[in-house]
Formats: C-alpha cells, sequence, structure tokens
C-alpha cells in the first residue's frame, strides 16, 4: 500500500489523553496513512493502553524506547516513517477526522512541500479556540517569501500545524539536547529546504492547554536553551549563505522571545535562570534592536532595557513586567 501521510505521536505518560489522540488518527477519512506512536519509556498506563489500540489497527506501529525527550521520540519515528508527507502530533492532542484528506489533497492539488493550518486551543474548562495563522492565504508562497511570516512571528513554528514532505527532512534532525524551542530550531530549517508553501485557511488540530501543568510555569528556566536554538538556525542559514540575508529578521525573532522572558514567572535562586538572565544582557548589549511588530508597553520595556542593559534594570523590569501582566489578567476576567 502506497502510504500517503505518517502520522507520529510521541507518547509520554499519556495515559490519560492518548486513547483520544490515537483514535482520532484511526478515524481519519483518509485510509492511506501509517500511525507511528513513539512511546518514550512511559511510566504510566499508556503502553498498555497503546497495545490494546493496535489490537483494533493494523496500520498502528508502536516503538519502544527509553526516554530521550519529544525530539528524540519525533526523530525516531522519522526513521521508520514511510509516507509521502508527515504529521506530527503530540499524545495529549488531537485530528479533527478530515485532517489528513483534506490537507494531503490540497498539497497534492497545488503540488506543496508544507502546508500551514489553523489550530485549536482547546482549555481544561471546555473552552475552544481557533487560532488562526496570519501567513497569507490563496498563494503559494517560495521559502524566502513565507520566511516573512515566519521571523516575523505570523506564522506559528509547530511542526504540529503542518503538513510537511518527508523529503524535506533529508539532512534534518529535530534536536535532542534542548526541551525548549524544539520546533524553532526545526521549522525554519525545513522551510530552507521547501520550494512550494501555502496556508490552508482551516484548523484540524486540537491542541489541549493544560493550565494546571507546573512545567508550563518554568519555561523562564529553560530560557538559557533558546540560544542554543538560534545557533542551530544561524548555522543552517549560513550554510546556504543565506544568513547575511536573514541576520536582522533572526535577532528581531530572538528579541521577541526575549520579551517573552520578561513576563515569565521568575526563579531568582535558580542557576539555569540566571545563566539566562546573563545571556540575556550580553545579547542585547550586541544587538540594540527593537522588532517592530512589539507596540504599546512592551516596546517601550525593551526599548528601555536595549539602551541601558544592566542586571538591576532587567531584574526591575521582570518585576514589574509579571506586575503588569497579572493586572491585566485580573482586567480580563
Amino acid at each position: 500500500m502506497f502510504i500517503k501521510v505518517s502520522i507520529i505521536i510521541p507518547a509520554y505518560n499519556v495515559e490519560k489523553y492518548i486513547k483520544k489522540c490515537v483514535n482520532s488518527v484511526i478515524n481519519q477519512t483518509l485510509e492511506d496513512i501509517e500511525i507511528i506512536v513513539v512511546n518514550d519509556g512511559s511510566t504510566d498506563n499508556t503502553l498498555q493502553l497503546l497495545n490494546k489500540l493496535q489490537a483494533l489497527d493494523k496500520r498502528i506501529v508502536i516503538l519502544n524506547k527509553e526516554n530521550g525527550g519529544l525530539s528524540s521520540a519525533r526523530n525516531a519515528g522519522l526513521r521508520i516513517a514511510k509516507g509521502e508527507y508527515i504529521q506530527h502530533l503530540d499524545g495529549d492532542d488531537w485530528l479533527e477526522k478530515e485532517s489528513c484528506q483534506e490537507t494531503y489533497a490540497f498539497a497534492k492539488e497545488n503540488n506543496l512541500d508544507i502546508v500551514i493550518l489553523d489550530y485549536f486551543s482547546d482549555d481544561n474548562e471546555g473552552n475552544i479556540h481557533i487560532i488562526k495563522d496570519d501567513t497569507v492565504k490563496n498563494k503559494i508562497l517560495n521559502s524566502d517569501e513565507y520566511l516573512y511570516y515566519l521571523f516575523r512571528g505570523y506564522s506559528e513554528v509547530s511542526v504540529c500545524t503542518k503538513l510537511i514532505k518527508r523529503n524535506l527532512y533529508k539532512n534534518i534532525e529535530h534536536p535532542e539536547n534542548i526541551s525548549l524551542g524544539e520546533d524553532l530550531a526545526t521549522t525554519p530549517r525545513l522551510v530552507l529546504n521547501a520550494n512550494r508553501i501555502a496556508k490552508y485557511d482551516k484548523a484540524y488540530l486540537h491542541y489541549i492547554v493544560n493550565m494546571d501543568s507546573i512545567t508550563r510555569e518554568k519555561f523562564s528556566i529553560k530560557m538559557y536553551q533558546l540560544f542554543i536554538v538560534f545557533e542551530i538556525i544561524r548555522k543552517a542559514f549560513k550554510e546556504v549563505n543565506k544568513l547575511e540575508f536573514y541576520s536582522k529578521q533572526i535577532t528581531e525573532l530572538e528579541m521577541l522571545r526575549i520579551n517573552a522572558f520578561l513576563v515569565m514567572t521568575p526563579y531568582w535562586d535558580d542557576y539555569n535562570y540566571n545563566k539566562s538572565i546573563e545571556l540575556i544582557l550580553n545579547f542585547l548589549k550586541n544587538n540594540p534592536v527593537v522588532p517592530q511588530q512589539l507596540k504599546g508597553m512592551k516596546k517601550i520595556i525593551l526599548k528601555f532595557l536595549v539602551y541601558h542593559p544592566t542586571k538591576n534594570n532587567l531584574k526591575f523590569l521582570i518585576i514589574l513586567s509579571n506586575i503588569l501582566s497579572r493586572i491585566k489578567k485580573r482586567t480580563l476576567i
């Protein structure tokens, strides 16, 4: 059987979600798919549930491996994937049943390497919001044209919101030495390998937002890893002689990530958090650029920091930004 789409699902301790996730793939209206579930060393009942699901559908392939993180699991799935296209799906998310059929048809009709999609954000209270991707629709873009949207934050970097031609991965793996910004390090490199990219104006992926997750509050501790991410990006663009052309855009994107750090929960006694602060200050001193996308108070705060990049100023602005963020949340309730 010719496999049109390989759906790769990393699964680590997702017993609460994995049945709905895999069933959403089993029930796809496109039948010519393979379902690769990578059990990344789960210690709960994830594997037992997967074994039961596999008995229901021969298209399911289960890979068992030691825990290595999201990128490691995705890479393991990619190594055995046979599909013309790749659809990534995290083990706690799920897809609308028409996802593969409609996105594959759109890709083939337009001879696309990457299809860009909107997605749904589902929270714990049953609220569902559609998150629109601002990439221009109804137009075939080359890699340079799409990078305009990606680097300015108009398009989501997640690989899960895209249908990706498998041959784009010919020289690319997801970085396994980080646990923050994996998609940011990967998507621009895939785009460099692409020739034809288009936005399909529809959402299929349901991204489950776990508001109670402790890890969501500790992104700031991992912030230092984003500097590794941007090293990967710059190296890739340098290899194809595009770094000089994209240098300013990459720097502005890095600034946007630094601006997001200002409103993250601070952990003043954590070694990695303080390492992030040192890296940020060094970056600010060497790159006095404020992204045009920033508006209002965010722009004022970052602009002040760019021109006065001291540790005391950074700490003060982190405290101020967190206070303003809490005030804003209260007014929205």
